[in-house]
């Protein structure tokens, strides 16, 4: 018997807030369009989620501590490998956490 593995995206594409909480373990990419995709724990997004967000668009990480991805693209540019933060990207990532793009 054949079984096919899915691969599980999210992507936020309207105004408005939704919220990502709990565990997740999906591996597709997180792709914010507009408004805003807040993240409520560092364990909220997949650990292998290429991460894009728009011009215009936020990543609200709201939680304190640092979370891994595979890769993060803000505005339509590529970051670099290490950590990102509000406080590097306040256009792109607002809250208290960090993200970790590891390569």
């Amino acid at each position: 018997m054949f079984h096919e593995k899915a691969t599980m995206s999210v992507a936020k594409l309207g105004s408005g807030t939704w919220t990502l909480s709990g565990t997740n373990s999906y591996s597709g990419p997180t792709t914010v369009v507009k408004g805003t995709l807040c993240v409520a724990s560092a364990k909220s997004l997949g650990p292998k989620t290429e991460v894009i967000i728009a011009s215009g668009a936020t990543l609200e990480l709201s939680f304190n501590g640092r979370m891994k991805v595979r890769s993060l693209s803000l505005g339509g540019k590529m970051q670099p490998p290490g950590a990102h933060s509000a406080a590097s990207y306040p256009k792109f990532i607002g809250g208290t956490g960090i993200l970790i793009v590891q390569p």
